[in-house]
């Protein structure tokens, strides 16, 4: 009964971090998954589709932040800017 009540909980939990990082970029976008919290202090970010982006992911900066579509952004990655950086086709990145 406590593992159900788990993930149950840790479903709400994703869902509500997708929420609100989805309200603080102001984007709309298909098939965004948010696996965890996501620090998002970039003040233009754009999102493309079926994008996964994994726990403590930190997008900093004044400068254009762009994903293409199919990107995956893994674990505790920081993407910080002055200009503009582009992620296209289906890559895949990952900094630890």
């Amino acid at each position: 009964m406590l593992l159900l009540i788990d993930k149950i909980k840790e479903k709400l939990l994703r869902l509500y971090n997708q929420k609100i990082f989805l309200l603080k970029i102001n984007n709309k976008v298909q098939n965004c998954r948010v696996l965890g919290k996501v620090n998002c202090n970039a003040t233009n970010l754009i999102i493309g589709n079926n994008v996964t982006i994994y726990p403590n992911v930190t997008f900093w900066g004044d400068g254009e932040i762009r994903t293409g579509d199919n990107v995956d952004i893994g674990y505790n990655t920081i993407i910080f800017l002055l200009k503009m950086v582009v992620f296209t086709l289906v890559s895949m990145l990952q900094l630890q």
